[in-house]
C-alpha cells in the first residue's frame, strides 16, 4: 500500500467512498443526514480542495486500486495562540472491505509528513462522540482528546 496525491482521474472514486462515510456518520446521529444533492456538493468541495495550496488530497493505492483518500489542511489558529498554524485531518475514508488492513495509517502517516514538510508542528481533527470505532483508530494513531465541542438543537 502508498499513499499517493489524488489527481482529478479519482474524484469519483473519492466521492464513492465519501458516500460510504456519510452512511455510516448517518446513522450514528440524524444530524448526518445527508441532503438530497450531497455528493454533488462534495464533489464540488473536492474539486475546490485540488486547487487550494494549503489543502491536501491524498489517497491510498493498493495494487493500483484506490481503497481510501484523507483530506487534509494547514489552518492558523487564533493570533492569540502563539502556535498558530495547524494541520487539520477533514476527511478520512477507507472502502469498507479495506478497512483494519493499514491503508488508514498509510494515510494518516502521509498527512503527517505534508504537514512536517511545511513546517506545521500540530495536528487536530473533529470524529464524532459516538463514533467508537473512529475514535478508537485516532488514539491509535497517536490522537488524543483535546476539546469537546457541545450542541443543541433549537
Amino acid at each position: 500500500m502508498e499513499a499517493k496525491l489524488a489527481t482529478d482521474d479519482h474524484i469519483y472514486e473519492i466521492v464513492r467512498l465519501w458516500e460510504q462515510l456519510a452512511a455510516y456518520h448517518e446513522t450514528l446521529d440524524r444530524f448526518y443526514e445527508r441532503s438530497d444533492d450531497a455528493s454533488a456538493h462534495f464533489l464540488a468541495y473536492v474539486r475546490q480542495c485540488m486547487e487550494v495550496p494549503d489543502t491536501v488530497i491524498l489517497t491510498c493505492l493498493d495494487s493500483g486500486r484506490m481503497i481510501g483518500y484523507a483530506i487534509a489542511s494547514i489552518e492558523m489558529h487564533p493570533p492569540v495562540i502563539a502556535n498558530r498554524p495547524y494541520g487539520f485531518i477533514d476527511n478520512l475514508a477507507v472502502d469498507r472491505d479495506h478497512r483494519r488492513r493499514g491503508a488508514g495509517t498509510v494515510l494518516v502517516t502521509a498527512a503527517v509528513d505534508w504537514f512536517a514538510s511545511r513546517g506545521v508542528t500540530r495536528a487536530e481533527l473533529a470524529v464524532q462522540e459516538t463514533n467508537e470505532a473512529g475514535i478508537a483508530f485516532w488514539k491509535s494513531q497517536g490522537f488524543s482528546d483535546f476539546q469537546k465541542v457541545l450542541a443543541r438543537d433549537i
